[in-house]
């Protein structure tokens, strides 16, 4: 009898330690993966001109997002002046020795109402924790190349 609780004893030790042990390396891999990438090279986040007051929808991604310039003073993107205007960001790189930030291309008419304005044509460094906010903005309409960057009007990011 008492060699039987033994193995038994043994057993669901082993059966636990073999658990942790599994839930750790799946916790290892999980952390290994990182989040995905939000956009990929390639990938475009394009405003369609809505002249004439913003909906109700839209005015939760409100704001304004202060980005970088190369070699120049930064400037603003203002969501509600870039649905108002139109206009596209193209990502042209993920910044390695920026942290987590892409370079993109922007084209449009103005970013910001203000001295904060972009203009017409600039290249951008804008962080990856902007990039979200900046699709649903758009009304979540991402076109890309890159592997699940598709996304279509509304795709809920």
């Amino acid at each position: 009898m008492r060699l039987r609780r033994s193995v038994s004893s043994q057993l669901a030790n082993s059966l636990m330690i073999g658990g942790v042990a599994l839930a750790a390396a799946l916790l290892i891999a999980e952390l290994g993966h990182g989040s995905p990438e939000p956009v990929a090279v390639g990938d475009i986040i394009a405003f369609e001109p809505t002249p004439g007051p913003i909906s109700g929808s839209a005015v939760m991604t409100s704001g304004r997002i202060a980005v970088h310039r190369p070699g120049q003073f930064g400037c603003i993107l203002d969501l509600d002046t870039l649905r108002r205007y139109g206009g596209s960001l193209v990502v042209e790189a993920r910044l390695s020795s920026e942290g987590e930030s892409y370079r993109m291309h922007w084209a449009g008419e103005r970013t910001a109402p203000n001295s904060g304005d972009c203009g017409s044509n600039a290249d951008l460094i804008v962080e990856r924790s902007d990039l979200r906010r900046l699709a649903a903005a758009a009304g979540g309409y991402v076109v890309g190349i890159g592997a699940g960057s598709v996304l279509g009007r509304n795709a809920g990011l």
